[in-house]
């Protein structure tokens, strides 16, 4: 919610109309020790975020159980996720590690504005997870794209990865490890009271510590902004993870939360194609041919010829294809041009991967293994964003399908993602 934004364009008229179903509260698992990248996610019981709070947070927990992360959560339901060191002598405790602890549910954030008790929060969850990777996102943000895990993403040399928009950095989605220098960096920013007037708040203390940083280049890595943190009418079939950064205040609660279980069920979906056929129509689908705008009419179903269909000037993909940032200049004539200067090619040519178990994937040519690193392949074919796709590309286009399989690693044996290529002839 850290963008400065006051356009309701169509698109997201369009987007809250087509929106419906509802979610449940999940419970929050404590630990998953088979990676080590954790969720964190925090809304207060403020009302715009009741219900649009709960969907993201499902959202969330969906795609942690998914790729077997953790998840550190705070919300008007409770604390889970967080951990306090005890004494290993007491049966209660858990090892990790070397160390032993035991879960943390007295979690408060202090009294300034609740954008800053993500810094808190974050501080928090690295107890108990030294070396961890968290993703940080906000409450009006979700992963729609939850194919993709965060390892193809990440690059280990640094401690903190972020985005930048045409204004400044975005504090919504952060990508931070748990080392000592990003508590201490964490530490500097939250502690910086001056920044709880500023326009900005946490952003501009995130902001204005990044640039006085004296090893920024070591230290802070920038994404792509497409590829952590999509605004609405930036959306591609096939991207991440989208931040609703502005649309509590334009489009409304309803209208956010809305916009939220749209994309939500859209998650739902691996195949980036159906997604495409969602944006790629002219016209508002219900569950018949569609809807007509008939005053008074107690059925608004429609057959496809009927001139009084509801019918888009243009279909929702054109906001963001070709110019992904086309929504920049309506907003602000000034920055009509404004491209992201992240974006260029081989942008993450030097990243290093983060494995946590060191684990592999397995791709295997008649019954003969090629291991290869399983997320560096998502990297080299972005626009597929998945292994099946890349891995496809990797045998050339040979016919594979997927499976689930054990594969040593050291002294364990971890559950990774394989191919297993069958094939008629090579």
């Amino acid at each position: 919610m850290s963008s400065s934004i006051t356009l309701l364009h169509p698109f997201v008229l369009a987007i809250i109309f087509l929106a419906g179903s509802t979610f449940a509260n999940l419970s929050v698992p404590d630990e998953n020790p088979n990676e080590r990248i954790v969720l964190l996610h925090m809304h207060n019981d403020a009302p715009f975020f009741s219900d649009l709070g709960s969907i993201t947070l499902a959202n969330k927990l969906r795609y942690a159980a998914r790729h077997q992360y953790e998840v550190a959560a705070h919300t008007p339901a409770g604390t889970s996720g967080l951990w306090r060191s005890d004494n290993c002598a007491n049966p209660q405790s858990v090892k990790r590690g070397d160390e032993c602890f035991v879960p943390r549910h007295d979690f408060v954030i202090d009294q300034r504005a609740p954008t800053f008790g993500k810094i808190k929060l974050a501080l928090s969850a690295c107890v108990g997870r030294p070396g961890y990777w968290m993703l940080w996102s906000d409450a009006d943000a979700l992963i729609v794209n939850q194919t993709l895990p965060l390892t193809s993403v990440i690059d280990n040399r640094f401690d903190l990865m972020l985005s930048e928009d045409w204004l400044m950095v975005n504090a919504g989605v952060l990508l931070i490890k748990c080392t000592p220098w990003t508590e201490r960096f964490l530490r500097n920013v939250y502690n910086a009271r001056e920044f709880d007037k500023a326009r900005a708040l946490d952003q501009s203390a995130f902001q204005h510590f990044i640039d006085n940083l004296p090893d920024r280049t070591d230290r802070i890595g920038y994404a792509p902004k497409h590829r952590i943190n999509v605004y609405i009418e930036e959306y591609r079939p096939g991207d991440f993870l989208l931040h609703m950064a502005g649309k509590l205040y334009e489009a409304t609660t309803g209208g956010a939360t809305a916009i939220a279980r749209q994309f939500d069920a859209l998650s739902t979906v691996d195949d980036v194609r159906d997604i495409a056929a969602f944006f790629n129509t002219h016209y508002l689908l219900n569950k018949y041919a569609g809807v007509c705008l008939r005053e008074g009419a107690h059925d608004s179903a429609c057959k496809p010829d009927d001139p009084e269909r509801l019918k888009l000037s243009e279909p929702l993909s054109k906001m963001s294809t070709p110019n992904r940032y086309r929504h920049v200049g309506l907003r602000y004539y000034w920055l009509a041009d404004w491209k992201d200067v992240r974006d260029v090619p081989n942008w993450d040519l030097h990243r290093e991967m983060f494995a946590p178990n060191g684990s592999k994937a397995q791709i295997r040519l008649n019954g003969e293994p090629i291991m290869v690193d399983s997320y560096m392949e998502v990297d080299d074919f972005d626009r597929e964003r998945n292994l099946r796709q890349a891995a496809m590309e990797y045998l050339q286009g040979m016919r594979m399908e997927l499976e689930m399989v054990d594969v040593p690693t050291g002294s364990e044996r971890d559950q990774v993602l394989v191919e297993k290529a069958s094939h008629d002839e090579l």
